[in-house]
């Protein structure tokens, strides 16, 4: 699905960048760039923003501006009914990263959490939904659609490595409820799948 029929199929879209979010309602209003500049530049500044743009220049505006990079990854449970988190620069997150060229998201969730956690037994359970976050990647802008899925791991006594050349500094199995606590005091697109 295009950004563009994401965007004309929903009601709204939020788009994230670190603990703050823009808030964005489908109306017949299109919005010119410069205040969809400005409106982009309060969201890094640090400021929650609402707006309300028509579909096609949103995604216009975007295509041009924040080129989309797709990643994926997973909600994971383990036997016990924990859930599998990272502890990554300073935040705890999940394991995700970025679709690699001929690779479905289901393939790049699998890889990134074996990659990311040394979890190589995991079956994808359903789509557990999108998130959207606006990045900075070497002087360069774009917006990242991160696809999560549900996960359970066939090996519950299978040993965790956190992966260093990524900053993880630790993966631990934590009940529903301190993964939820957690992922509602990291960044925001975290916080949106804290109640799944």
């Amino acid at each position: 699905m295009s950004l563009f029929d994401k965007l004309h199929n929903s009601l709204s879209m939020i788009i994230a960048y670190g603990n703050n979010t823009l808030t964005i309602r489908k109306k017949g209003v299109c919005q010119s760039s410069s205040v969809l500049d400005g409106v982009f530049a309060q969201l890094r500044e640090g400021n929650d923003v609402e707006l309300e743009c028509c579909p096609r220049s949103l995604a216009e505006y975007l295509n041009e501006n924040y080129p989309m990079v797709r990643a994926a990854g997973g909600i994971i449970t383990n036997g016990e009914g924990r859930r599998l988190m990272i502890h990554r620069r300073g935040c705890w997150d999940l394991p995700k990263g970025k679709q690699d060229d001929g690779e479905s998201l289901w393939t790049t969730a699998l890889r990134e959490v074996a990659e990311e956690t040394g979890l190589h037994h995991v079956a994808i359970d359903d789509i557990a939904g999108k998130t959207y976050h606006i990045h900075n990647r070497y002087g360069s802008w774009g917006l990242k659609q991160v696809t999560w899925f549900y996960m359970h791991t066939t090996a519950d006594g299978e040993h965790l490595v956190p992966q260093a050349e990524e900053e993880i500094g630790e993966a631990v199995w934590a009940t529903v409820e301190e993964w939820r606590e957690a992922m509602r005091n990291s960044f925001a697109t975290l916080r949106l799948l804290s109640n799944k």
